[in-house]
């Protein structure tokens, strides 16, 4: 049986990914370790999205795994609170941070629904 909560659609974070440049990439990475840790999960996953997506870019392809893989279902609240605080500190330098961070929200949120109706890791 397929696990529902891992089998999230990654279009829209991967569209996002793909619109930020190597620069953007690489401020992003190192924001998940100069802010407090306190959605390691979270920052856990940015690193490694952004990571995936420069090495994409480098003809070295893997599946990009989804946000629930590194964020505990105990995280989802400050998750979501830590995304949104990072969107604010990128919202005047770049736009297309700000969509990464927006498409990211909107996961979370639909993972917390997921979660709040079927369990943790169960599919609907």
């Amino acid at each position: 049986m397929q696990n529902g909560a891992m089998d999230t659609d990654l279009t829209a974070i991967k569209a996002a990914l793909a619109n930020l440049s190597d620069t953007k990439l690489a401020a992003l990475i190192a924001a998940t370790y100069s802010v407090p840790q306190t959605a390691p999960g979270l920052l856990a996953w940015i690193d490694s999205a952004c990571e995936w997506e420069l090495n994409r870019r480098r003809n070295f392809d893997y599946p990009l795994l989804p946000p629930e893989a590194a964020i505990d279902p105990s995280e989802d609240a400050v998750s979501i609170s830590a995304a949104t605080a990072m969107r604010v500190t990128f919202a005047e330098d770049s736009r297309t941070v700000v969509s990464f961070l927006n498409s990211r929200n909107r996961g979370i949120l639909a993972l917390r629904s997921c979660r709040t109706t079927t369990g943790p890791w169960r599919s609907p």
